[in-house]
């Protein structure tokens, strides 16, 4: 099986540098699907749509049209009108006026996104507007060792520091928290544990978003995306933080946290124009290790990442999705049949082959959080192989000359052909 096989040495050797100084293991530097514990992902089989159309998830069901709009606010707020400037929908229709760019209203001196001090930063009304438009999703939350500190207004413990150090270089204890990403280097090693690294003696929030939005349904997703572009707030999207250049975070942003929309749905007679064959809708917060354990009980093989803690919908796809057995089926973009998004004008819409064809395009490839902000994806899957997966380990040393070592590395690249050949 894929998922028993999976083997990550470069993920967890990049980990290692850049979450600081030791591996998580001193026995193994690689993370196997084997020390991830288990959870339960909402699976339902469906048949498609007598239109051909796939059910949406229940929190895809949620979102709001423009018109929509007023109704919501007033339901949530007890009014509208000193909100809806900040709520309103872009007056340009992405899906409709292709050539007609999105205006982004830039309030921060020379003209850029503003900054936390800026004089048109978010007020509290606006921001506690949010908060109540999106059923108290909106978080600020701190950076894990903040509890070694005292300057940051935050809850401070000598043990629970302790016990953040301990997991510190553990990528399990990173993946479900509101801010961390892999890369600390990245976010500016801002607020380390203080006994791994300390340069300041302070915590500061650096690089990691401002604000945070936990997203458990699509109306979330389109009042966030509205909310930055009507004040002009940095905008980033996250998911599972496995993120090793930075893009997880921003400093003085407002994030868009998909990491929970995790349900599955299997479609096992899927029909398009293009594909008859089974297929799986996921929800974008859904990561390989989830997806590898349904599709090992449905006796299927759907293309994921290399290491089992990527958010296969939600960035992976639309990186192109390199995968293990890429030599046999292609890439991760190849097996995409429809993506449902949010655009940076607020709507929701769905991007097929019929449906905004040229979003569709754009998304299977053209890198995460370019053209909005995916919620699910359909794709095709394959029936279960047996795979072979090959780990490769060698070292250096003070008597290992650059020459040696470079000859190494040749042959190493020399077994590349014939394995893919070979279907490695």
């Amino acid at each position: 099986m894929l998922a028993s096989g999976l083997l990550v040495p470069l993920w967890s050797a990049a980990f290692v540098t850049a979450r600081q100084l030791t591996p998580r293991d001193a026995n193994s530097n690689a993370l196997r699907l084997d020390d991830i514990e288990p959870r339960d992902v909402n699976l339902k089989t469906i048949p498609q749509g007598p239109d051909g159309r796939v059910p949406l998830f229940a929190w895809e069901t949620t979102s709001i049209a423009p018109l929509q709009l007023s109704g919501t606010l007033q339901s949530k707020l007890g009014a509208v009108g000193q909100f809806s400037s900040i709520f309103k929908f872009a007056d340009v229709d992405v899906s409709v006026s292709k050539s007609t760019p999105v205006t982004y209203n830039l309030q921060g001196p020379g003209h850029c996104k503003v900054f936390p001090g800026d004089a048109k930063w978010p007020s509290p009304a606006s921001c506690a507007a949010l908060k109540l438009v999106t059923a108290g999703a909106l978080l600020k939350p701190l950076p894990q060792a903040s509890v070694c500190y005292t300057n940051t207004g935050g809850s401070v413990s000598a043990a629970k520091c302790q016990a953040m150090t301990e997991s510190w270089t553990d990528p399990l204890a990173q993946l479900d928290d509101p801010l961390e990403m892999l890369s600390a280097l990245y976010q500016g090693m801002t607020c380390q544990p203080p006994t791994i690294f300390n340069r300041t003696n302070t915590c500061l929030q650096g690089g990691y978003s401002t604000y945070v939005v936990k997203i458990t349904d699509v109306a979330q997703v389109q009042l966030a995306i509205n909310f930055a572009r009507n004040t002009g707030i940095r905008l980033v999207i996250r998911n599972t933080g496995h993120d090793f250049s930075g893009k997880s975070g921003g400093a003085g942003a407002l994030s868009i946290w998909t990491h929970h929309l995790k349900d599955i749905v299997y479609l096992p007679t899927y029909k398009d124009s293009s594909y008859t064959g089974p297929a799986i809708k996921v929800g974008v917060g859904v990561q390989g290790f989830e997806l590898y354990a349904v599709m090992d009980k449905l006796g299927l093989i759907a293309l994921g990442g290399e290491c089992p803690t990527v958010g296969t919908a939600g960035g992976w796809i639309q990186g192109g999705g390199h995968s293990p057995v890429s030599s046999l089926w292609g890439m991760g973009a190849d097996h995409a049949l429809g993506f449902e998004v949010v655009t940076a004008d607020g709507r929701f819409v769905t991007a097929n082959k019929k449906t905004n064809p040229d979003l569709y395009w754009a998304l299977r490839g053209g890198g995460g959080g370019t053209f909005g902000v995916v919620t699910s994806v359909i794709m095709r899957v394959h029936k279960d192989i047996p795979v072979t997966a090959v780990s490769w380990n060698y070292g250096t040393g003070p008597n290992v000359t650059a020459a040696t070592f470079s000859a190494a590395f040749k042959d190493y690249l020399a077994t590349f052909p014939e394995g893919a050949k070979s279907g490695i």
